[in-house]
C-alpha cells in the first residue's frame, strides 16, 4: 500500500515538475505560459487519486484568480486574431470589443 501512495504522489507531481521546467525558460511567453497550465491540469484530471483532484482544485483556483484576463486575451488577440473564437477554451476570454478597448 504505501508503495501504492508513493505512485500516487510522483502521479500528481510529475505534472507540475514538467511545468516548472517549461515555465523556468527564458523563451517561455504568457501564451506558453498558459498553455502549460492548461497541460498542467489536463494530466491532472486523467489521475484518479485524492491528491491530483486537490492539487487541480488547488491549481484553477489560484491560477484563476490571480490570471489577468485582459492581458492574457490581448496578448493571444496579437500572436492569433483567430483565438476570439476559440470557444473551447477552458479559460473564458472577453470580447473582441473589451480587448480593443484594453489595447488603447
Amino acid at each position: 500500500e504505501e508503495i501504492t501512495i508513493l505512485r500516487d504522489i510522483v502521479a500528481a507531481l510529475e505534472p507540475f515538475k514538467v511545468a516548472t521546467e517549461f515555465l523556468c525558460k527564458r523563451t517561455c511567453n504568457l501564451v506558453e505560459a498558459e498553455d502549460i497550465v492548461k497541460f498542467t491540469a489536463a494530466k491532472l484530471r486523467t489521475s484518479d487519486s485524492e491528491l491530483s483532484r486537490n492539487l487541480l482544485l488547488s491549481l484553477e483556483t489560484r491560477y484563476l484568480k490571480r490570471r489577468n484576463n485582459n492581458l492574457v486575451s490581448l496578448v493571444k488577440f496579437f500572436e492569433n486574431p483567430d483565438s476570439l473564437t476559440n470557444n473551447n477554451d477552458e479559460y473564458k476570454m472577453p470580447t473582441k470589443t473589451t480587448i480593443t478597448r484594453n489595447a488603447k
